[in-house]
């Protein structure tokens, strides 16, 4: 009901709508005094959603299963101008089996859309909404869809895509938004202590510096994308003292092949609208290691069976180390320039095998040169495999 008052001064409105479907029940009450004006916007939105998947039929797509939840708002004017060109959410409260959000919002529609404010939870557990959505929304599009009517293409010689990044969208909107979480659960970590602000200006946007309080010490992870034409250019920081390394390989073959914590030290320049375009001139270092952890020895031994074939070892005499061996130390770091890049550091030192290497490759043209070292320690014997490994990716 949206019905004007007759006792009221003219132009005010009082609102009373109510929703429901099921167990689900939406309100919003309250008040427009000067509707003609666009001003002093006075109403309040409770929403409660017992299953969101079943609201599906109504957004006429599939929504993601979320129980149990609760929202909260008040909604005013933006500013002092009224609610013409932003509208304010106040008092937000997000409930939902897996944590909680509350803060303030502005969200502006003239003449761009805009979203401003905070938003401070004490407990997300991002890995659980993460299932949630997933399988829902699907995966974010990025990169651009291909035309039904363009005949596919496909260059069996590359391997990294030309797919065009629709890093465009971020000339559509701005924002500057702060999300602190005193206990976010995410890539397996618990009890983490998060603080990101966001930054978002005609296709400039600034992601950090993000920070968390981890087991190992605190990450911090900065990311500057302007996306003021087509060749957007990228800048990535990013030092973490150490990540559980499996949930960052979800969806992969090796996900319970490896275990430990992965450390990272990264400082990346790049530029384009492509991968291969920002492969091609990706520029900085990057550094990866895990100290302590296990792995299954089928992945070191795999990608040198074929070099201990040629070199006329026994293939039988590694299959005699067992599946899950130590992992005591891997490192790697890479240096690169305009996609050249050269290896500084490459070792991996697990209970009998030994591999350290150095060599070289090229992100744009995608050639690689590697010469390995490969030792492999069995009860009673040694075995030293040199190699050298040339060719495309």
């Amino acid at each position: 009901a949206l019905l004007p008052d007759r006792s009221a001064t003219v132009g005010a409105f009082p609102v009373d709508v109510a929703l429901e479907m099921g167990d689900t029940k939406v309100t919003l009450k309250g008040s427009i005094a000067a509707l003609g004006q666009r001003r002093c916007l006075d109403l309040a939105l409770d929403a409660r959603v017992r299953d969101l998947a079943l609201l599906s039929p109504l957004a006429g797509r599939r929504l993601p299963a979320l129980r149990n939840t609760t929202f909260t708002a008040l909604l005013d004017d933006g500013d002092a101008t009224g609610f013409a060109d932003s509208i304010g959410l106040r008092a937000i409260s997000l409930v939902t089996p897996h944590g909680d959000l509350a803060g303030n919002l502005v969200l502006g529609h003239t003449p761009r859309w805009s979203l401003r404010g905070n938003l401070k939870g004490e407990k997300l557990d991002a890995d659980a909404l993460g299932e949630a959505f997933g399988p829902s929304l699907g995966p974010i599009e990025i990169i651009e869809r291909r035309s039904p009517f363009r005949p596919p293409t496909w260059d069996n010689s590359r391997v990294i895509s030309t797919a065009k990044l629709r890093l465009d969208v971020l000339r559509l909107f701005d924002a500057d938004v702060t999300l602190a979480l005193d206990e976010l659960r995410a890539v397996g970590v618990t009890d983490l202590k998060l603080l990101a602000p966001l930054r978002l200006a005609h296709g400039r946007m600034a992601l950090g510096p993000v920070i968390a309080d981890l087991p190992t010490g605190q990450a911090s992870v900065r990311l500057d994308i302007d996306a003021t034409d087509a060749q957007a250019s990228i800048h990535l920081r990013a030092a973490i003292p150490g990540v559980p390394i499996q949930p960052l390989l979800a969806g992969s073959t090796r996900r319970d092949n490896l275990f430990g914590a992965l450390e990272v030290h990264a400082d990346l320049t790049a530029e384009g609208d492509s991968l291969r375009a920002l492969a091609a001139t990706a520029t900085g270092r990057l550094g990866l290691a895990i100290v302590e952890g296990d792995i299954d020895s089928r992945i070191l031994l795999d990608p040198l069976a074929g070099i201990m074939g040629a070199a006329n070892v026994p293939l039988n005499l590694a299959t005699q180390m067992g599946t899950l061996a130590r992992l005591r130390c891997f490192a790697a770091r890479f240096d690169a320039e305009q996609g050249q890049t050269r290896i500084g550091t490459l070792l991996l030192k697990s209970g009998r095998v030994l591999i350290d290497g150095e060599g070289s490759f090229n992100l744009a043209t995608e050639e690689l040169a590697l010469r390995l070292r490969s030792a492999i320690r069995i009860p009673g014997q040694a075995i030293s495999v040199p190699s050298r490994i040339e060719g495309s990716f």
